[in-house]
């Protein structure tokens, strides 16, 4: 009778512990729900994220081999950002290196979201044959790099700045140090260059304007639907995830400070990022030199193809003069 009696108190006790288990982890399951929409934004290479986005990873599928890059022009390293992270970077040398000469200049490409550092092959290829050194860093949280999330330039810009200082330590640069970005990486290529004055010419193409503005139009081009308090949830939980400020990620509030030129490239029939924006971009640049051009029938990810080799030589050409332009600081 006693033992029935303490296994009657017991029950209760054993009931609420369950009760209690299920509430905690019911919490979680809540709260971790409630980041989705910000992971959507910048975690980007995430299980949760592909499931609506598409990704590149068929950019490792590329291989110097395929576009006449010896091995000996060839190398990577690993450089740490200010916040401890490892990134990884491809460095192809100018063809000439091999008979001991000096880069005319160093290109550094940047990538767009859920890209890699090995689509810069074919452009490492007719640039390096043209005498510059071609480097290209995994962004953080992409490809070999570490790094949870994707900050759209705010934090990548110093990873950019970073990578300067650990070639200009490493090996000789040339007369000029020119990014060119594509996408989320032609973005942190213009906040770059807005606070760090090595850069002597922008290629950029495929832009957006800023960092609200292509969180509207990718929610709805993704999830078929807009709502401006959804938006406002992702951007703030974006910020609480990562640290960043939002409101700083404009490529068109800080292209007005930069003053060494740059070539604005967009596809005609681009419908990720509008044309229109890049436009409005370049209606507020103030540095000599800068030229706009539009590729016919280009969408966001193949203007290289769309282009050909006469874009790489009227890249070429913009390069050649942009070392002539004087660059005011």
């Amino acid at each position: 009778m006693l033992q029935k009696m303490i296994f009657k108190q017991q029950k209760p006790g054993r009931r609420r512990k369950i009760l209690l288990t299920l509430l905690i982890v019911l919490l979680l399951l809540v709260a971790y729900t409630l980041t989705v929409p910000p992971r959507m934004v910048v975690q980007v290479n995430s299980g949760i994220t592909t499931l609506f986005v598409s990704n590149h990873s068929d950019d490792t599928l590329i291989t110097p081999a395929q576009f006449g890059i010896e091995p000996e022009r060839r190398e990577k390293f690993t450089y740490t950002t200010f916040d401890g992270l490892k990134l990884k970077v491809v460095r192809v040398s100018a063809v000439d290196s091999l008979a001991g000469a000096s880069p005319r200049g160093t290109i550094i490409f940047l990538h767009g979201v859920r890209r890699h550092k090995e689509q810069i092959y074919p452009m490492a290829a007719f640039f390096s044959a043209a005498g510059y050194d071609c480097y290209a860093p995994d962004l953080r949280s992409h490809g070999e790099s570490e790094g949870l999330f994707t900050t759209y330039g705010y934090y990548e810009k110093l990873d950019v700045s970073r990578l300067i200082d650990t070639i200009s330590s490493r090996f000789a640069t040339g007369s000029q140090i020119i990014l060119w970005g594509q996408s989320m990486g032609a973005a942190t290529a213009i906040l770059t260059m807005a606070t760090d004055s090595r850069v002597t010419a922008g290629i950029i193409e495929s832009t957006f304007s800023d960092f609200r503005q292509v969180v509207a139009d990718y929610f709805v081009q993704e999830l078929g639907f807009y709502s401006e308090s959804i938006r406002d949830y992702m951007i703030w939980g974006s910020q609480i995830l990562t640290g960043m400020e939002a409101s700083q990620v404009s490529p068109i509030i800080h292209s007005a400070k930069i003053t060494a030129p740059m070539l604005f490239v967009h596809g005609s029939a681009d419908q990720r990022i509008n044309i229109k924006y890049a436009r409005e971009i370049f209606s507020h640049v103030k540095s000599p030199g800068s030229q706009f051009l539009q590729i016919d029938s280009a969408r966001h990810t193949n203007i290289w193809e769309t282009g050909g080799e006469a874009y790489f030589k009227k890249v070429l050409e913009f390069l050649q003069s942009s070392s002539a332009v004087p660059v005011l600081y």
